[in-house]
């Protein structure tokens, strides 16, 4: 498991050199790549709502922790959202977001708060990095192309499942991947990818930019976003669907299942 100390200089240090002017809220002007700034009062605001985190952070079990809504086992290297099914039909930009953050195009909502979830996944060994899911950008910024460049420290690491359960009108224990309550407008079927890219979203002159938004997994590319899909059509805010013969009704709970990809999945995944 990582250590407190690391998570603060993870976050810190990228908030540092990735603080940025955020758009106004509510106006979305594709492609997502805010224009970046230095705003150290923004790095404070990130770095004392980690540390409020971390205080919060209770073992429960062996190898199991809490935070806020949020379960995470060390040994399992996994992380569980709660969450609620939020939309049944239409036109997504995002799988999860805040209750307070842009439900109108999101599949899921959770109350977990952004900066619960990336302190999670730091401590779960996860390494944000933008490559994988920037890379289907037809005109990325440079800042995003710097970013893109950055060596990782474990390559691969930012390479994630998501997996969905849930219990039908019986009862039972249903599980999915989350694509599959995705579908792709392009094919008519259920979205392809099988593995997700945290990108680790940056700070802004307002604090986390992941928070201020409520944005935890984008399915249309966003930066601000902590988790972004590797999707060719990811630049595309009109290409995705719900699927709506898969989900169940809208307020059923879900928990969400973030597990690492093992690294010659991750790197089979990379050269398609």
């Amino acid at each position: 498991m990582a250590t407190i100390r690391t998570i603060v200089h993870v976050v810190s240090a990228a908030c540092l050199a990735q603080a940025v002017v955020l758009p106004v809220y509510g106006q979305e002007e594709p492609p997502k790549q805010p224009t970046v700034t230095t705003t150290p009062q923004g790095a404070k605001v990130a770095a004392d709502l980690t540390e409020a985190a971390k205080k919060r952070i209770k073992k429960v079990g062996e190898n199991e922790y809490e935070l806020g809504p949020i379960k995470i086992n060390s040994e399992k290297r996994e992380v569980r959202v709660p969450a609620q099914v939020n939309m049944t039909e239409g036109i997504l930009e995002y799988a999860l977001v805040h209750e307070h953050g842009k439900t109108h195009e999101s599949l899921l909502r959770t109350t977990a708060s952004p900066t619960e979830l990336n302190v999670a996944l730091l401590l779960s060994h996860f390494e944000p990095h933008l490559k994988d899911a920037a890379k289907f950008l037809a005109e990325p910024s440079e800042q995003v192309k710097a970013r893109m460049a950055q060596p990782m420290e474990h390559e691969g690491a930012n390479h994630m499942r998501l997996t969905l359960e849930w219990k039908d009108a019986s009862g039972k224990l249903q599980t999915a991947p989350i694509s599959a309550w995705i579908r792709d407008k392009q094919t008519g079927k259920p979205a392809t990818p099988s593995e997700w890219i945290y990108t680790g979203s940056f700070i802004s002159q307002t604090g986390f930019a992941a928070e201020h938004d409520g944005s935890h997994i984008a399915i249309y590319f966003d930066l601000i976003s902590l988790v972004n899909f590797p999707d060719k059509n990811n630049a595309s805010d009109e290409n995705w669907l719900v699927e709506s013969s898969a989900i169940p009704p809208v307020d059923t709970p879900v928990t969400l299942v973030f597990s690492h990809v093992s690294p010659a999945d991750a790197s089979s995944t990379k050269t398609q």
